[in-house]
């Protein structure tokens, strides 16, 4: 092993070589920019091309909404499809604020493929209505919605529990509620129920009022409802692109996470053990 070899094998533009393929995972298997569409009292905003997933509710949703254009966060981190949060503040199933005009505005979306539903919380507020009406009252709307869609896929969230109730027995109303649901939705080829991770028992630092979600809850929000999208899309299989294994252990702020360290460290090793043993085996034999 001589001077002159090492020094061929030293001069080799390894930071070159991993930037080019930091580029490639970051520029061409990039999906579009997201598509996020927010109403708040029923005013709206919306960009060109028309969402392929749809998330509907009350206000959760709507600051939902806000909380993934503050962090730009791409179409749920999933490759191709284009998000959308049609939030209305105060929305309930019955009322004033009534939710199915907004769901109809939704639906009605040219190629949309996916609808999220995170709706019934403010319902739950009203201690003479029935868990079983509004598990009902759920249950029309997902109907309502594969009746407008031959193809659509549904699924609903699970109502969350708040650290602030307004009465004391507001979590047994929001527990019997999910559980209605899940055996209402269960029969539904093209529906389902989704439980949040953390949300049965949710730690305070989730919320930032007792109602509504800071970061952190907002974060488990978004791993629950990119879950169920791509269930209900049929793409589990792990048929993604390097731009998933990068986009999922980043944290919200871009700061990478302790296994996306890792996952980068093992790229650059791979690397270098692959041009070292096959593109440069002269190296080693001089």
């Amino acid at each position: 092993f001589s001077v002159s070899s090492f020094h061929r094998f030293s001069v080799f533009p390894f930071h070159r070589f991993f930037f080019v393929c930091c580029g490639l995972a970051t520029h061409s298997f990039s999906p579009p920019m997201p598509l996020y569409f927010t109403c708040n009292f029923g005013t709206c905003s919306m960009a060109h091309q028309p969402p392929s997933i749809a998330i509907v509710g009350d206000s959760y949703v709507r600051r939902f909404g806000e909380f993934l254009v503050r962090n730009s966060i791409n179409s749920l981190h999933i490759q191709g499809q284009r998000a959308a949060c049609f939030g209305l503040g105060g929305a309930s199933l019955r009322g004033e604020k009534r939710i199915t005009p907004l769901l109809t505005r939704a639906i009605l979306q040219p190629g949309l493929q996916c609808v999220i539903l995170l709706i019934g919380s403010n319902d739950l507020c009203r201690s003479n209505t029935s868990p079983s009406t509004i598990s009902h009252d759920i249950e029309c709307l997902v109907r309502y919605c594969l009746s407008v869609h031959e193809t659509l896929r549904v699924a609903v969230c699970q109502i969350p529990p708040r650290q602030r109730p307004p009465d004391a027995l507001f979590a047994d109303r929001v527990a019997a509620v999910n559980d209605s649901l899940r055996q209402r939705l269960d029969p539904l080829e093209r529906a389902e129920f989704t439980r949040i991770k953390g949300f049965s028992q949710p730690a305070p630092e989730l919320y930032c009022d007792g109602v509504h979600f800071a970061v952190p809850g907002n974060i488990k929000l978004l791993r629950g409802i990119r879950g169920a999208v791509l269930r209900a899309l049929k793409l589990a299989r792990g048929n993604f692109s390097l731009h998933y294994f990068r986009s999922a252990y980043v944290s919200v702020r871009g700061v990478p996470s302790a296994l996306g360290w890792g996952v980068t460290v093992w790229v650059i090793i791979t690397s270098h053990c692959l041009w070292a043993f096959f593109l440069a085996p002269q190296a080693f034999l001089l």
